[in-house]
């Protein structure tokens, strides 16, 4: 009896990017997408095993799966082998992790896996897994990093993954130091016709290699080549190359000699012809094959021994058409708001984009100011693009502030402004006549609400006119203010009120155009003599002044000043009094008091402060040292002689008291004897401190 199998998948619909459906198959070709997590047996047939079987289309970066049999798919890493699984323990068991799309971590351990697309190993680090059987490796993310990074990182083992080269070769790495570390750079990205220095690399696709320059790498056994981007350079680009042939669409221009390293390599001029027109001959050197849609005319012999010189011809591709070109109305000056109809010729099997990103033969534009305008036409790989056609717009239009406001009686001024030429003012929407042509209009006095009308004419263009409304207001109540009584010398903060939602002006006089400030208050500079202020209110319309008079208040009379002593001995103080002052008395050292106690020489004066306003300097007292004739420091010295050595503040001697010799030092501060100074037997000696050199 025959039986027929039918496997049917039960795809379930994912509630979370970590969720996932699980079913049963039976057969080795588990689909695209789903993993093995179980082996239960053969099937009953026995074409294959009885697995379970995991969809993991779905499930979000960095999620981890155990599984059975299975290697790990594309976008997915090995974290660590686990033993063996299955019915008959027949099967390796995984635990894997998905790196596609993983940016949560930068780096990561795995087991028997290689850097998926987008890492690299930065270490080898020994075996792992269950039996240990397997190689252990640390892999960083690159995927992310900008064009021109160089790895920070030594690459261990692995060749320069796509879109980087090997900049240097290090030496040896790794657990047993069997494996290469290397330092990449990322050139995806690079412009066309960027040039690197590659180290043991070939050029990859796209580049090609201008010098072959020395050995380079740990031990000298790479070479060292400087290449450049080829991709992406336009047609008809020359480049001079070294050791490799041209690439697909470039021809051998000519060859030149021997170049590179012990000069082993061949120099050759390459020329990049891939949208060079139909019809295009050129001769070329040693090349044997021709790009695409050309063919050989002739040989002309050798170009450079054993080279041979060919001519060939483009006979089909693209272009095939001359550059494209367009062309627009005879008159290409337009007034703003109208429109334009320009249209594209020469590109008969292309595509046409304009510069403004539509397509087609013709666009019809409305451009609001001076616009250049292009067309390319795009044949397979190649482009030609259009000679500009600039459209000058005239621009005719008029700015306006919606109203004005005037006061009874007043004039107004209108302002218009983005007029490049000439202004029209009206009376009214249908006048025909202009009663002004600058970009502001003074309004005759007015006593009634007038609406006047301005456009701006520019040549042919004339812009629809715009209506400013005057609206007359009266004018506000005069603001309220108190004038103040100030000593002399002192500045007064006047204040004044009545003018909720406009603003005060304070002036200097009843006729001044100057304005002083524009607040609620105003402090004046200091004034010696009675002054009068005047501050009004705006509000659309300025009212009319109010005076606010300073007067200048009588200062206090200088008070009598007096001293218990005009002397002062050391460690003693004279009191200093001032007499006459029926407010506060301020001293020229700075104390305050009608008596002070002063310790020290100089000149003293004070002053009397009643309410804010202060006198004059009383007399000047001076005080002086109670001993005028003695010194303030005395240095001693020799032989002593008899009598009083004196000074005001310090004695340092280091003098002989001779026999028979009767001495006293007398100082107001202190006596210092320093070596070697004695007192001989027969002598007398005193020290005094006693000030003022009594």
């Amino acid at each position: 009896m025959k039986t027929t199998y039918l496997l049917i998948y039960i795809f379930l619909l994912a509630i979370s990017f970590n969720s996932y459906s699980q079913t049963s198959m039976c057969g080795d070709n588990v689909p695209e997408g789903w993993v093995t997590t179980e082996i239960t047996g053969m099937c009953p047939n026995g074409a294959g095993v009885q697995r379970y079987i995991t969809d993991i289309r779905f499930v979000a970066p960095g999620y981890e799966i155990t599984i059975c049999g299975d290697l790990p798919p594309a976008g997915w890493v090995t974290k660590s082998v686990n033993g063996n699984c299955g019915y008959n323990s027949a099967y390796i068991s995984r635990t894997i992790k998905k790196v596609e799309g993983y940016t949560a971590e930068n780096t990561m351990t795995i087991c028997d896996s290689p850097a998926p697309s987008g890492w690299v190993t930065t270490s080898i680090n020994g075996n792992c897994g269950f039996d240990g059987s397997y190689l252990s490796r640390t892999i960083k993310r690159i995927a992310d990093l900008p064009t021109g990074t160089v790895f920070s990182d030594f690459v261990c083992g692995d060749p320069a993954p796509e879109g980087w080269i090997t900049t240097n070769v290090n030496g040896n790495c790794g657990y047993n130091g069997s494996y290469i570390a290397r330092t990449i750079k990322k050139i995806a990205g690079m412009a066309p016709g960027a040039e690197e220095d590659v180290c043991g690399d070939l050029p990859p696709a796209g580049w090609t290699t201008l010098t072959v320059n020395s050995n380079c790498g740990y031990n000298s056994s790479y070479l060292y080549r400087r290449i450049k981007k080829l991709e992406g350079l336009p047609s008809g680009t020359e480049v001079n190359i070294c050791g490799d042939l041209p690439p697909a669409n470039w021809v051998t221009l000519s060859v030149n000699g021997n170049c590179g390293l012990n000069s082993a390599y061949v120099a050759r001029k390459i020329q990049n012809v891939i949208c060079m027109p139909v019809g295009t001959s050129l001769t070329i050197c040693g090349d044997n094959t021709y790009p695409n849609g050309w063919i050989l005319k002739s040989e002309n012999g050798y170009c450079s021994y054993p080279y041979l010189s060919r001519t060939i011809e483009k006979i089909s591709g693209y272009p095939t058409n001359p550059p494209i070109s367009i062309s627009g109305p005879s008159n290409t000056t337009i007034c703003s708001g109208e429109s334009v109809t320009l249209s594209a010729s020469n590109c008969p099997s292309g595509t046409i984009t304009w510069s403004t990103g539509a397509g087609g033969p013709s666009i019809t534009v409305y451009p609001t100011t001076t616009t250049n305008y292009t067309a390319t036409c795009t044949q397979g790989e190649c482009t030609s693009t259009s000679n500009t056609i600039t459209i000058t717009v005239t621009t005719v239009d008029v700015q306006v502030s919606p109203n004005a406001s005037a006061c009874a009686g007043k004039s107004a001024t209108l302002t218009a402004s983005g007029c490049s030429l000439n202004y029209q003012w009206f009376t009214s929407q249908t006048s025909t006549t202009p009663i002004a042509y600058s970009s502001s209009y003074t309004t005759p006095p007015l006593n009634n609400q007038t609406i006047y009308y301005v456009n701006c004419k520019n040549g042919n263009c004339e812009s629809a006119k715009k209506s400013i409304t005057v609206n007359i207001t009266a004018a506000p109540n005069q603001p309220t203010a108190n004038g103040q009584t100030i000593c002399a010398g002192k500045s007064a903060t006047l204040t004044a009120t009545g003018c909720s939602g406009g603003t005060y002006k304070w002036y200097s006089s009843a006729s001044s155009t100057a304005v002083l400030a524009s607040t609620a208050s105003y402090t004046t500079p200091t004034l010696n003599s009675n002054t009068t202020y005047y501050v009004s209110c705006t509000i659309n319309c300025e009212s009319t002044r109010r005076s606010v008079s300073v007067t200048i208040g009588p200062s206090p009379s200088a008070p009598t000043a007096s001293a218990s002593g005009t002397a002062i001995c050391n460690g003693q103080s004279v009191t200093l009094t001032a007499t006459g002052c029926a407010g506060t008395v301020t001293w020229s050292n700075g104390a305050s008091g009608s008596s002070i106690s002063v310790g020290t020489t100089g000149t003293y004066a004070a002053k009397c402060t009643i309410n804010g306003c202060v006198s004059a300097n009383s007399n000047v007292l001076t005080i002086t040292s109670g001993n005028s004739n003695a010194p303030d420091n005395l240095i001693l010295s020799g032989n002593a002689t008899a009598g009083v050595r004196t000074a005001n503040k310090t004695i340092t001697s280091t003098q002989t008291i001779p026999n028979g010799v009767n001495t006293t030092y007398n100082a107001g501060n202190n006596i210092t004897l320093n070596p070697p100074f004695k007192t001989n037997t027969g002598s007398i000696f005193k020290v005094e401190i006693k000030g003022c050199g009594s």
